[in-house]
């Protein structure tokens, strides 16, 4: 049972990091968006379907951080890095059963190697606070493929 729990989760942090990779969590074309000075840069606040979502951007327009609340269910934040192509996802947190309090969330955290020149996760750790469980994988022996 705990390696089929282990699957799952190693499973759902990749499936967060392609999302993040490839710009799944920018608002579709046409969104309305209100958009602030702040001090780091700029915060923007749009409506996805039933989530209020927050973006947090540097001066230079990168994503720093990004959060979706919809119910308490729902509610998810992010954190980026610069990096070398673009930013990276470096933390993926949300609510266990619904409660977003600490102690009781599902925090993924990313760490970074350069494959043929994509950056990929190398280490992920996945921390389920309730149980005070933390796992660790590493990615090795990468490599990247191209089709014509």
């Amino acid at each position: 049972m705990a390696e089929g729990l282990l699957e799952h989760a190693v499973q759902f942090s990749l499936n967060n990091w392609l999302a993040a990779s490839n710009n799944a969590m920018l608002p579709p074309e046409g969104t309305p968006v209100h958009v602030e000075r702040s001090t780091s840069g700029y915060k923007f606040e749009l409506r996805i379907q039933t989530f209020d979502v927050e973006m947090l951007l540097a001066r230079d327009m990168s994503l720093q951080s990004e959060a979706a609340k919809g119910s308490a269910s729902d509610r998810r934040e992010t954190e980026f890095r610069p990096g070398p192509q673009g930013f990276l996802l470096t933390s993926f947190r949300l609510g266990e059963d619904g409660d977003f309090r600490p102690g009781n969330r599902i925090v993924l955290t990313y760490n970074y190697q350069n494959v043929g020149g994509f950056q990929l996760p190398e280490q992920v750790s996945i921390t389920r606070e309730s149980h005070h469980e933390a796992w660790h994988y590493e990615l090795t022996d990468c490599s990247v493929q191209a089709a014509k």
